[in-house]
C-alpha cells in the first residue's frame, strides 16, 4: 500500500508506462529494451536466450537483413538507430543521443573528447571515425538520419556506393562525424582522451549513467530492474533488495505478507491476486476462491488432488497457492513466512542457501535473485547498477576486467569500449550509432560480432557487411573492406583489435560479447548464457537451484517447482503442465487472468511480464513466463 503494491503486478498496472516495458510497448517498444522485453525481454539475456535473435542478430537472421541495417532499409526505423531515431527513447541508443548524455556516444559529443572519435579525429586513422570523417560518411549515423535507413545496408544496397560516403561526401555534415568535426571533439574518442576513461566506461564510473544502465538509473524507469528499484517493487530482484532484499523472503520477513500476493489482499485490488479476488475471477486465487475450482487453488480444494495445491492442503505446505489461501495465501511468499521452509522461499530462509533466494541472500551469488542483488545483479541492468560493474558495465568498472567494459578500461584495449575507445572506435555505441546497428544487441547478443560484421561474413549476405562486400563500395563496410581501414569493420578485420569486432573475433574477449562468449564470464549476456545464470531464468535452469525453479527442481521439493515436478501434480509447475490448469501456471495461461501474470495478459498493461507474454508469444517465451510466473508466486 505504502509502496503503490506489489510493483511485480499493481504498480505496472497503475503506470502502464513503465519506460523500460510499458512505454516501449505503448510506443512501439524500442528495441533497446521493450523489443527485447517483449519479444523475451531481458535484451542483454533472455531475448539472446529466447529468440537468440535480439534485432541485433536474430532479427537479422530471422528477417536476413539485420534490423541494425537490413530492418533499416525495409521499414527506415530499425530498432538499433531509426526506431530509436523515430521513436527517440531507446535507452539502449537514442535515448542517449536525445538526452545527450550516454558517455556511449552523446555525452561523448557533449564533452568532445571521447577517444572513440577524437582520438580518430588525432590520429586520422581510426575507421571508426576519422576515417569516416575523412571520407564524410559515417552511414552509422547521418545517413541513418538524413536518409532513416542504415547506411550499414541500406545505403550500400540502394546507391551502391553507400550513402555512408557518398551522401555524406554530397552532403558533407554527416552527423556521424561531420558534427564531430565540428565540435571537434567527437565524444566517440576525444572524451576519452581528455578523461583518458573511454565513456563506455569510466565516463560510466563518473556519471554511472550509460543509457544501458545509469539511463536507467537516471530515469529510473527501465523496467526491467531501475523502475523496480526505484518503485521498489520487483520481487524478483529489486523489491528483493528494496525492502530488505528479495520479497521472496526478506520482505515476507518485513512485513509478512509478500506485495506479490498479500499486499495484493491487503489494498483488494493488486492484480496479482486481491484484484482478482475482488473481481472475483483470477484464476490465480480469488477466482479459485470464489468460483471453488480454480484448479490452481479451488479445484485443488475441491478435488483434494491437485498435487500442486491440492496435496499442498492435504500436507498443509505446499506454498504453491492452498496453503496460500489457508494462511492468507501469497503463495509465493505468506506460505514461505508461516512454514519458513517452502523451498520457493522459506526453505530459501531455513536453509539459507536456496539460489532462488536465501542461498542468494546469504550466499550472495545465486544469478537466480540474490546474486544479482549481492553482487549488483541482474546483469541486464539491476546488476550493473548496484555493483556497477555487471560485465554490462559496472561489474567492468568495480572488477576492472569484465572484458565487457573494465577489462577495456584496464588493459585499454577490449575491443568491447575501451580499446574502440582508445583506439579511436567506440564500437560500443558510436560505430554502432554510425553504421546502424545497435549495438545495443547487435554485438552483444547472439553471435558476440555484430551481425553488423561477423553475421555478414558468415552468411555473407547482411548488407551490414557482405552486401557491403558483394558491391564492394558500402563504406558503411565495403568501403571498409576495400580500404581496410575503416574502424568500422575493415580497419577491425585487417588490424584484429578494432573493439567492435574483429578484435573481439581475433582475441575473443572483448567484453562486448567474443570475450563474454570465449571467456563465458561477461555478466552481459555470455557470462549469464555460459554460466546459465541470467537470474531471471537461464541460471536457475543451468545451475538446477534458482529457488525460483531449478533449486526446487535440484532438490524436487520446493513446492514451488521441484516438489510440483516430483509429485507431478503442484500446480506450482508440473501439476499445471500436467493438468493445465494449475493457477500457479497453466490455469493462469488457461483462464488468462491470473494477476500473476495473465491477469497482466487479460489487462494488457503489466509490462513486468505478461504483456511481455502477450506480445512476445514463442515457446521459450512461454516457458519463460512460467518461470517468471513461478517465481512472482513463490
Amino acid at each position: 500500500e505504502e509502496e503503490a503494491r506489489c510493483p511485480g503486478l499493481e504498480r505496472l498496472e497503475e503506470e502502464a508506462r513503465c519506460p523500460g516495458l510499458e512505454r516501449l510497448e505503448e510506443e512501439a517498444r524500442c528495441p533497446g529494451l521493450e523489443r527485447l522485453e517483449e519479444e523475451a525481454r531481458c535484451p542483454g539475456l533472455e531475448r539472446l536466450e529466447e529468440e537468440a535473435r535480439c534485432p541485433g542478430l536474430e532479427r537479422l537472421e530471422e528477417e536476413a537483413r539485420c534490423p541494425g541495417l537490413e530492418r533499416l532499409e525495409e521499414e527506415a526505423r530499425c530498432p538499433g538507430l531509426e526506431r530509436l531515431e523515430e521513436e527517440a527513447r531507446c535507452p539502449g541508443l537514442e535515448r542517449l543521443e536525445e538526452e545527450a548524455r550516454c558517455p556511449g556516444l552523446e555525452r561523448l559529443e557533449e564533452e568532445a573528447r571521447c577517444p572513440g572519435l577524437e582520438r580518430l579525429e588525432e590520429e586520422a586513422r581510426c575507421p571508426g571515425l576519422e576515417r569516416l570523417e575523412e571520407e564524410a560518411r559515417c552511414p552509422g549515423l547521418e545517413r541513418l538520419e538524413e536518409e532513416a535507413r542504415c547506411p550499414g545496408l541500406e545505403l550500400s544496397g540502394e546507391e551502391a556506393r553507400c550513402p555512408g560516403l557518398e551522401r555524406l561526401e554530397e552532403e558533407a555534415r554527416c552527423p556521424g562525424l561531420e558534427r564531430l568535426e565540428e565540435e571537434a571533439r567527437c565524444p566517440g574518442l576525444e572524451q576519452l582522451e581528455e578523461e583518458a576513461r573511454c565513456p563506455g566506461l569510466e565516463r560510466l564510473e563518473e556519471e554511472a549513467r550509460c543509457p544501458g544502465l545509469e539511463r536507467l538509473e537516471e530515469e529510473a524507469r527501465c523496467p526491467g530492474l531501475e523502475r523496480l528499484e526505484e518503485e521498489a517493487r520487483c520481487p524478483g530482484l529489486e523489491r528483493s533488495e528494496e525492502e530488505a532484499r528479495c520479497p521472496g523472503l526478506e520482505r515476507l520477513e518485513e512485513e509478512a505478507r509478500c506485495p506479490g500476493l498479500e499486499r495484493l489482499e491487503e489494498e483488494a485490488r493488486c492484480p496479482g491476486l486481491e484484484r482478482l479476488e475482488e473481481k472475483a475471477r483470477c484464476p490465480g486465487l480469488a477466482r479459485l476462491e470464489e468460483e471453488a475450482r480454480c484448479p490452481g487453488l479451488e479445484r485443488l480444494e475441491e478435488e483434494a488432488r491437485c498435487p500442486g495445491l491440492e496435496r499442498l492442503e492435504e500436507e498443509a505446505r505446499c506454498p504453491g497457492l492452498e496453503r496460500l489461501e489457508e494462511e492468507a495465501r501469497c503463495p509465493g511468499l505468506e506460505r514461505l513466512e508461516e512454514e519458513a521452509r517452502c523451498p520457493g522461499l522459506e526453505r530459501l530462509e531455513e536453509e539459507a542457501r536456496c539460489p532462488g533466494l536465501e542461498r542468494l541472500e546469504e550466499e550472495a551469488r545465486c544469478p537466480g535473485l540474490e546474486r544479482l542483488e549481492e553482487e549488483a545483479r541482474c546483469p541486464g541492468l539491476e546488476r550493473l547498477e548496484e555493483e556497477a560493474r555487471c560485465p554490462g558495465l559496472e561489474r567492468l568498472e568495480e572488477e576492472a576486467r569484465c572484458p565487457g567494459l573494465e577489462r577495456l578500461e584496464e588493459e585499454a584495449r577490449c575491443p568491447g569500449l575501451e580499446r574502440l575507445e582508445e583506439e579511436a572506435r567506440c564500437p560500443g555505441l558510436e560505430r554502432l550509432e554510425e553504421e546502424a546497428r545497435c549495438p545495443g544487441l547487435e554485438l552483444s547478443g547472439e553471435e558476440a560480432r555484430c551481425p553488423g560484421l561477423e553475421r555478414l561474413e558468415e552468411e555473407a549476405r547482411c548488407p551490414g557487411l557482405e552486401r557491403l562486400e558483394e558491391e564492394a563500395r558500402c563504406p558503411g563496410l565495403e568501403r571498409l573492406e576495400e580500404e581496410a581501414r575503416c574502424p568500422g569493420l575493415e580497419q577491425l578485420e585487417e588490424e584484429a583489435r578494432c573493439p567492435g569486432l574483429e578484435r573481439l573475433e581475433e582475441e575473443a574477449r572483448c567484453p562486448g560479447l567474443e570475450r563474454l562468449e570465449e571467456e563465458a564470464r561477461c555478466p552481459g549476456l555470455e557470462r549469464l548464457e555460459e554460466e546459465a545464470r541470467c537470474p531471471g531464468l537461464e541460471r536457475s535452469e543451468e545451475e538446477a537451484r534458482c529457488p525460483g525453479l531449478e533449486r526446487l527442481e535440484e532438490e524436487a521439493r520446493c513446492p514451488g517447482l521441484e516438489r510440483l515436478e516430483e509429485e507431478a501434480r503442484c500446480p506450482g509447475l508440473e501439476r499445471l503442465e500436467e493438468e493445465a490448469r494449475c493457477p500457479g501456471l497453466e490455469r493462469l495461461e488457461e483462464e488468462a487472468r491470473c494477476p500473476g501474470l495473465e491477469r497482466l495478459e487479460e489487462e494488457a498493461r503489466c509490462p513486468g511480464l505478461e504483456r511481455l507474454h502477450v506480445i512476445c508469444g514463442c515457446e521459450y517465451c512461454q516457458n519463460s513466463l512460467k518461470q517468471h510466473l513461478m517465481r512472482l508466486m513463490i
